[in-house]
């Protein structure tokens, strides 16, 4: 067959956005496989020209051949500075080109407009170092960063195309006859279909958390939010979870340092008060206790990136970067906290703009790597009206409405007593209340905290193992 001799580099570009504008212009079917294309892909003024013309009279719903293109092309605003183009629009159409062949030479189109792209992209980042206009350099990165994210977002535009629904049911009835087998070969055992989080009532009613979700654990300061931020994160990380000893977790801590994390975990594993641990009061069995806990801490995939005010575009590119030095493996993203990411300068009067932009942003991001991302989030004021030990509402979300719309799962951390804050008796009584799940039911589940730990555990029994099929393609 011709067409497999061909190749990209064999049609020249301008070759090619002719045989595309002809197949147009001559097969009235051509129009329905052009997928991505666009007028801004062609190198030639002309073409560009004519491509719009054409486009103007399919969303017009008009029939597209030589006659109505010309009449087309002469109401063009751009059409006195080419007095040409009709004739130019006329060789073409005689190069009787078919729809045969388009798809190739729009391929051809397309790659040829990304590497114009991407030339202009680096003649920008190039223009901003010689000149970067009082940016330093994490902002200099952080705008190269964009432009590229934008050349490569722009190439993958249209790549998706319609699945039907016969075929996709069809694959899930295929999936979930392998979860039944699984479940009959394993029972007693909990299938997890995501990251487990070390939390079976949890991971029971949500089977895990899920690539491509944006989790958003909330709670007022003082309610333990970050220590069970990092529980989960040492559960996923191969924190004793079985076959889950390779995953990877990345955090981004903006309030706290790599050290004061550790120093935290460490009181958790070990089971060491924290207070002993700052002053230095410790007898043979915490240093026992320490040793063993350092050895457990030494083993697991868990990352900390400091770092005060973290724009989406560095936690993109810092995950992207752990991703790709652990084989295209990242189980799970903790961001502490949501409201320390700067937004963008555009919208820095209005800071709910600028977190629904952020929420957007950290959403793309999870489904672009597939990984889930699990982001905190502080309430705001309107908790102060409510009763101690009443559940948060959704509207208590911090300065902005797209946290809840962005998310998949919200879920509020708080205390289910009387006092205020979390009290520092040795176990304290706390609630998680899952009060969005996108993909199942809410809930709510009773923890214990133990402050001296930094520790929480769920109060009712753990009664059953979960565990994630490596061969299902669940994991990352």
């Amino acid at each position: 067959m011709a067409d497999e001799t061909l190749t990209l580099s064999a049609v020249e570009p301008l070759d090619a956005e002719r045989a595309v504008l002809g197949a147009l212009i001559n097969d009235e079917g051509a129009w329905d496989k052009i997928g991505a294309l666009q007028a801004s892909d062609f190198i030639e003024a002309g073409h560009r020209m004519i491509f719009e013309a054409i486009h103007t009279l399919e969303h017009d719903g008009k029939p597209v051949d030589l006659v109505t293109a010309s009449d087309q092309l002469r109401r063009h605003a751009d059409y006195h500075e080419h007095p040409d183009i009709l004739d130019y629009a006329r060789y073409i159409a005689d190069e009787n080109f078919t729809s045969e062949r388009i798809e190739h030479y729009i391929r051809i189109v397309l790659s040829c407009s990304m590497q114009r792209q991407l030339r202009r992209a680096c003649s920008d980042i190039i223009a901003l170092i010689n000149d970067p206009q009082g940016l330093d350099s994490d902002a200099i990165v952080s705008e190269a960063e964009r432009l590229i994210l934008e050349v490569s977002d722009a190439e993958k535009r249209g790549s998706n195309d319609f699945v039907k629904i016969g075929k996709a049911s069809s694959n899930s009835v295929g999936e979930i006859e392998q979860r039944q087998e699984w479940v009959r070969k394993n029972p007693g055992k909990q299938l997890l279909t995501g990251t487990p989080t070390g939390f079976s009532d949890f991971d029971r009613e949500t089977s895990g958390l899920q690539p491509g979700e944006l989790v958003i654990l909330a709670a007022s300061p003082g309610m333990g939010k970050t220590s069970l931020a990092m529980n989960i994160a040492f559960n996923v990380a191969g924190g004793g979870i079985p076959g889950h000893e390779k995953d990877v977790v990345a955090v981004f801590s903006m309030e706290m340092s790599a050290r004061q994390l550790a120093d935290r975990m460490l009181a958790m594993v070990a089971q060491v008060d924290q207070t002993k641990l700052r002053s230095g009061r410790l007898d043979d069995a915490n240093w026992r206790n320490i040793e063993s806990a350092l050895g457990l801490l030494t083993k697991p995939n868990l990352y900390v990136y400091e770092v005060s005010s973290p724009t989406p575009a560095l936690i993109r590119r810092m995950a992207r970067r752990l991703r790709a030095s652990h084989d295209n493996r990242l189980d799970l993203i903790v961001i502490d906290y949501l409201q320390l990411i700067p937004g963008d300068s555009r919208h820095e009067s209005n800071r709910n703009a600028e977190l629904a932009v952020i929420t957007r942003e950290l959403k793309a991001l999870a489904n672009e790597l597939q990984t889930p991302v699990l982001c905190l989030s502080q309430l705001n004021r309107q908790g102060s009206k409510r009763e101690a030990g009443d559940a948060p509402k959704l509207q208590e979300l911090r300065d902005s409405g797209a946290i809840e719309q962005d998310a998949d799962i919200v879920m509020f951390l708080y205390n289910a007593t009387e006092e205020e804050n979390m009290p520092n008796s040795a176990i304290a009584n706390a609630e998680l209340k899952v009060a969005k799940n996108r993909n199942g039911r809410c809930f709510s589940m009773s923890l214990n905290f133990t402050k001296k730990h930094f520790q929480f555990e769920q109060r009712s029994p753990d009664d059953y193992q979960g565990e994630t099929p490596q061969d299902f393609g669940y994991s990352s």
